[in-house]
């Protein structure tokens, strides 16, 4: 057993310095035309060292002192420039923005262990170590760019209409996808602007709108669509090297296609204030792992599977100033949305292995599995729903959807109570959801 006591000789010590610094600029090259450039830099660096002596382990186990070594590096910028020009000319206003974005980020690490020191004074020098075993080598370096720009158009503050284009490119896609190409359209009509409802007091604002456009999604590791290589065994002092990921030059860019109507609404001057959204979310081409059968060498793959998956709902938001004096205020914020998932497309679903998991027109949140029917009274083994009709119930064939982990709906209310300098919230979340 070990002498809790031993684990007191035992030691570390972390080091860690950031910098961070943001720039800004911006010049008028006319009064309607304004040049601006913004640039970030993000610096972490952090040293680690744990010192394990002799004396902090059990003489009968132990096989001699060790010590650990760590040290990671992150290095990141971004540079935003941007032309921004606004025009207005009797009730028309016009808006254009040109922009681009350049970021890199770079991140690297190391995690040593030493063993075999000469003397317990020399585990603060790895060079000391009779022998050295790396443990953990990461490298990292994350690219992307974009180009944008962005059309706004409102006339008399009450027809409000927008257009955006961009096109992206990741350094995470493989050389056929690096680059996606995305846009937007947007509308809104300002009533609460429009002559026949100025001479009333009950509705302060009002204002419908919707949109539509289409995002991309790069959110996954680095290098994932690369061919990787582990190590082996090693044969006459050299060591192999094996193949742990296949080349997938065809991986791109996840795609989004937004739907969205939405109403705002405020009542006596705003204290009361409802919004309503209705959404409707279309995604492909979805960055997932995928699984390959055994002979191919591989177990699966990163690449992007052609399903069609529809993800929509309704949130309400509702806002309201209960109270407003001097002293004391009491605000309550409340919101619920109702989700829905839908699984609407999956190319050849029935031959993948995701057939036992996935039903064409159900949620992608459900539960498959055997239908529990009873027990047999002559034998006292379990029954399960033959759903195929064979006779046995062996494969997924006799999969049924035994329930849905997505939430029927869920929110949440928050209380501001303000007294003077002093402040009480306190909040309240729910969910109506099957299982975890």
């Amino acid at each position: 057993l070990q002498n809790p006591a031993a684990y007191m000789e035992r030691s570390s010590l972390s080091k860690s310095k950031s910098l961070l610094a943001n720039f800004s600029a911006e010049y008028a090259v006319l009064p309607e035309l304004i040049a601006k450039v913004s640039v970030g830099y993000n610096l972490k660096s952090m040293d680690q060292t744990a010192l394990l002596p002799q004396r902090g382990f059990n003489p009968l186990t132990s096989t001699g002192s060790m010590a650990s070594y760590g040290n990671s590096d992150y290095n990141s910028y971004i540079v935003e420039p941007q032309i921004n020009y606004s025009k207005g000319f009797g009730k028309h206003e016009l808006k254009f923005l040109l922009g681009g974005t350049w970021q890199q980020r770079v991140s690297e690490g190391k995690y040593l262990e030493g063993n075999s020191y000469p003397s317990d004074s020399q585990l603060e020098n790895i060079d000391a170590a009779g022998t050295i075993v790396v443990r953990n080598n990461q490298y990292a370096d994350y690219r992307y760019q974009s180009a944008f720009g962005r059309i706004n158009y409102a006339y008399d503050d009450k027809y409000l209409f927008n257009v955006s284009y961009r096109r992206d490119g990741s350094s995470r896609f493989g050389p056929n996808n690096k680059y996606g190409n995305f846009g937007s359209v947007g509308a809104a009509w300002v009533f609460s602007s429009e002559d026949f409802l100025r001479d009333q007091t009950i509705l302060s604002f009002g204002k419908l709108r919707a949109s539509w456009g289409v995002t991309g999604n790069d959110q996954i590791g680095d290098y994932q669509y690369l061919d990787t290589w582990g190590t082996g065994f090693a044969y006459q002092s050299i060591t192999g090297l094996y193949p742990t990921r296949v080349f997938n030059p065809n991986f791109g860019w996840e795609e989004i296609k937004k739907k969205e109507l939405g109403l705002d609404l405020g009542f006596l001057k705003d204290r009361i204030f409802l919004t309503a959204n209705y959404y409707n979310n279309r995604s492909d081409n979805q960055l997932i792992n995928i699984v390959l059968a055994p002979q191919t060498g591989f177990s699966s793959y990163f690449g992007n599977q052609p399903a069609l998956i529809e993800n929509k709902g309704w949130e309400f938001e509702l806002s309201s100033s209960n109270i407003q004096k001097d002293k004391f205020s009491w605000k309550t914020n409340f919101n619920i949305t109702f989700p829905s998932n839908t699984l609407l497309e999956y190319p050849g679903l029935d031959n993948s292995s995701a057939a036992r998991s996935y039903v064409i027109g159900e949620s992608t949140r459900i539960v498959r599995g055997f239908q529990f029917t009873g027990v047999d009274p002559q034998t006292g083994i379990a029954q399960f729903l033959d759903v195929d009709g064979d006779g046995k119930i062996t494969d997924f064939n006799d999969y049924v959807t035994l329930g849905s982990l997505m939430p029927k709906y869920y929110g949440g209310l928050n209380n501001n109570l303000t007294y003077g300098d002093l402040s009480l919230g306190f909040m309240f979340q729910f969910v109506k959801q099957e299982g975890p």
